[in-house]
Order: structure tokens, then C-alpha cells, then sequence
């Protein structure tokens, strides 16, 4: 229920469980009283069904004049993936490696079950996470944890790693899941490899 007649909350599957972002709608054109109040997005931490809200932001229905095309009705050459054996995403790296704690390759089975627990996570936990993750001091900058010249693990976050960064995370990772697999058309194999 709106906490007043000048707010109205949502549920937000896309945010960590519990983290309340207030959004105040700006507008170039016409308008209505309820699309001027701010809204504040209220996170319900559920990964799966985030997947599915973000997929129509592909625009896949778009039409396709040159095909084919990946998503939005832009062309690109058709992508062999049986060829092309390395696809480099810069985000996907950051969400990997820097919030899970997963390396290079890329294991969708593994991403999305991290994505779900980190989503599913209570907001006040990611927190004390991130504050546990700061004091310790002693991470690079990919978040390794060294013993005597030796990585011996991944630390949760490096230092590096921003509460807006935390926030947005769950909404990123199913982006890039969409983009790899609805977009590009990345198939889903599982492969430990990480071919």
C-alpha cells in the first residue's frame, strides 16, 4: 500500500529482496497526476521472474528489414557458434568474476543459480556483506585472496565493488543472460570446459 497519496510503491522482481529505490519520473511531454508521482520500486528478489520481465526490453518483435537480425531490428551477420568459440561481454565479466565469484568462462547453469541466491538475499545482508568485504583490505582488484604469493580463493567483493553496483546486479545479470541467449542466440549447453 502507498505509504501517501504522493507515492506508490511496486514490486520490482529485478532488485535484491527488500531494497527500496525511489524513482522520481521525469517527463519532455505530456503527463498524467499518477505518472508524475515518484514511484518507489520495493525489491522482491525473484531471479526468474526477472528473466522473464526483461526479455521484451530486447524488442525482438521489431521488424526485421535486412535479416537477420538479433534483436530491436538491427542486422548482423548470422553468428556461428559451432566457429566462434569466444564471445567477449565486458559486463559479464564484472558480474561474474566481481560479484560471484565465478572466473571467465561461462557456465549458465552456475551464473543463473549465483544470480538467484544473490537476488534472493535480504538487502540488509548484501550490506553487512559489502561492509565485511571493505574492512578486510587486503583484496586486488579482482577480489583474490592471497597466502603467501598463492591464490588460495575469491573473497566475496573487492574493494572495488560499488552499493550501486550491488542494487543494479540482479537487473544486469538477467540482461545478460537475455543478450547472450535471446539476443545473440548463445546456446545453452552445459559444458565444464566453459567452451
Amino acid at each position: 500500500a502507498p505509504a501517501s497519496t504522493n507515492e506508490e510503491h511496486v514490486p520490482d522482481p529485478c532488485l535484491p529482496k527488500d531494497l527500496t529505490l525511489t524513482e522520481q519520473p521525469i517527463h519532455t511531454g505530456s503527463s498524467t497526476s499518477h505518472t508524475r508521482k515518484p514511484h518507489t520500486l520495493v525489491g522482491t528478489g525473484s531471479f526468474s521472474q526477472c528473466l522473464t520481465e526483461v526479455t521484451p526490453l530486447l524488442n525482438k518483435t521489431a521488424p526485421c528489414p535486412d535479416a537477420p537480425c538479433l534483436f530491436n531490428g538491427v542486422h548482423v551477420p548470422p553468428i556461428d557458434f559451432s566457429v566462434s568459440h569466444f564471445v567477449g561481454v565486458s559486463e559479464y565479466w564484472y558480474s561474474s568474476e566481481h560479484i560471484f565469484g565465478l572466473g571467465g568462462g561461462y557456465d549458465f547453469v552456475q551464473y543463473e543459480r549465483a544470480a538467484q541466491k544473490f537476488c534472493g538475499k535480504q538487502w540488509p545482508e548484501i550490506l553487512q556483506m559489502h561492509e565485511d568485504s571493505k574492512r578486510k583490505g587486503h583484496l586486488g582488484g579482482d577480489g583474490e585472496v592471497q597466502e603467501n604469493g598463492q591464490i588460495v580463493g575469491l573473497d566475496k567483493w573487492g574493494d572495488k565493488v560499488e552499493i550501486s553496483r550491488l542494487e543494479m546486479q540482479c537487473f544486469k545479470a538477467a540482461w545478460i543472460i537475455n543478450v547472450l541467449h535471446e539476443g545473440l542466440g548463445m546456446p545453452r549447453i552445459v559444458d565444464p570446459g566453459g567452451n
